[in-house]
């Protein structure tokens, strides 16, 4: 099952797209 690597990969995007937007 790759659901909970996903879910790890998916939390780190959306964690960097929000520093990035908040600089």
């Amino acid at each position: 099952m790759m659901t909970r690597y996903l879910e790890k990969e998916i939390k780190a995007l959306l964690s960097t797209k929000m520093i990035l937007t908040s600089n």
